[in-house]
């Protein structure tokens, strides 16, 4: 039974969690920063990029699509949510395999990836696998309507288990760029294997191997979504790569003090989209446009409004937080790092409108805006990044935002009117 009560609780105990992990995310990235060269740090920021990209594109958009067929089947087709949770099981772990393994043929064969030990690249390649699933089972969680269990561990717990290998290691003055490394994959084996035992105990599995028309449904409805998900994660990871390719690892490190920071709240967006989410795709299928408005309404004002006053936050003391916790060479992340903020806060705004979209199977208009934002991030990054550095970067991320997110939330005002 819905109850717009339970989700607005449900997302505020969600903000708590992230609230959470963001301050730990904090403390985390300034031990790093302390005990790690700039370069080192630089090279420990791609690896934790590549790991963010395969968590939520890694599985081709068959966790989002998992979310909304069990949400639509959940109450009362249990061998369908069963089905549904096996074909997506089996086509991540196969993904992750293929993945894990092409990471380690670029290290063995290729020559590339060469910045990196070859123990830091078995690093990569046993840890990204195991974040895709992750963000497989958080989907299937979440979309049998248990939304805080799903996202508690990944937002909170996963934070809390790095920081505090993170501690230690430091303390006995062993921190380096592989034990770091080594820490977030092991953070996220311990994870997944709790969302594991999570998903056995929640039930409706093993009820028969699925169908090849439920394997086909579950692949077709994830590339649409992958289409238009994928170009939004590339978008938002993208600018760490072109930091790379124009200054190096140590601009690197810069920029990704600027981006996590300015960023943070982006992690409460996807939380109560996420939250919301079943929610869509339920009232979209039964055609209840006003509720949907409504929902929509109190996604945007919730992220929204917290983000706007963390960028005034940070406008207001980002300086003087890079003065007193990071090395001085890190006080060139205070201008991008404002910038970021604003545009993690028009993207919390509006971005539920876009969620709304993926999970009432209208991901193509999701992915037409988002091929506009890529089309700009990519332009505006390699024109003013020569020039202003992290700044310019952070430009080009505020006008692919203000590209996709408003452009999106006025197409759907617009149509409902």
């Amino acid at each position: 039974m819905f109850s717009r009560r339970k989700l607005l609780s449900d997302s505020l105990l969600l903000l708590a969690a992230k609230v959470g992990g963001i301050g730990v995310q904090l403390v985390t990235t300034i031990f790093l920063a302390r005990s790690l060269a700039l370069e080192a740090m630089g090279l420990y920021a791609l690896f934790y990029t590549a790991i963010g990209i395969s968590r939520a594109a890694g599985p081709l958009g068959i966790d989002q699509a998992s979310t909304r067929l069990i949400a639509m089947a959940e109450a009362g087709n249990h061998t369908r949510v069963s089905h549904i949770s096996l074909a997506g099981s089996g086509l991540t772990l196969l993904m992750g395999l293929t993945l894990g393994g092409a990471i380690w043929a670029c290290s063995e064969f290729s020559g590339l990836l060469n910045a990196y030990s070859p123990t830091e690249m078995i690093i990569f390649s046993v840890g990204i696998p195991v974040f895709m699933g992750i963000g497989l089972l958080l989907g299937q969680i979440r979309g049998m309507g248990h939304n805080l269990l799903a996202q508690a561990p990944d937002a909170l717990g996963l934070h809390v288990l790095l920081l505090i290998q993170i501690l230690f290691l430091r303390a006995d003055g062993a921190l380096t760029l592989t034990s770091a490394m080594a820490s977030l994959a092991i953070a996220g084996w311990a994870v997944f294997i709790f969302q594991c035992i999570v998903r056995l105990n929640l039930g409706k599995l093993f009820l028969g191997l699925p169908s090849k028309h439920t394997i086909r449904e579950l692949i077709t409805e994830g590339l649409r979504i992958f289409q238009a998900h994928f170009l939004t994660v590339a978008t938002t990871n993208l600018p760490v790569f072109f930091a790379a390719a124009l200054a190096g690892p140590a601009a690197v490190a810069i920029f990704e003090i600027a981006r996590r920071f300015g960023n943070l709240f982006s992690v409460l967006t996807s939380s109560i989209g996420a939250t919301y989410s079943p929610s869509f795709a339920k009232f979209s299928q039964s055609g209840e446009t006003q509720r949907l408005k409504r929902l929509i309404l109190d996604a945007g004002m919730l992220a929204g409004g917290a983000a706007f006053i963390y960028a005034v936050l940070i406008a207001l003391l980002g300086k003087h937080v890079i003065g007193i916790f990071f090395p001085q060479s890190y006080l060139a992340a205070v201008q991008p790092m404002v910038i970021i903020a604003v545009a993690t806060a028009i993207n919390a705004t509006f971005s539920s409108v876009s969620t709304c979209y993926l999970m009432s199977g209208r991901s193509h208009i999701v992915r037409n805006f988002t091929l506009a934002a890529f089309g700009i991030v990519c332009l505006i990054s390699w024109w003013l990044g020569p020039v202003f550095g992290a700044t310019g970067i952070s430009i080009a991320i505020i006008l692919s935002r203000l590209t996709r997110d408003g452009g999106i939330a006025y197409h759907f005002w617009k149509r409902s009117r």
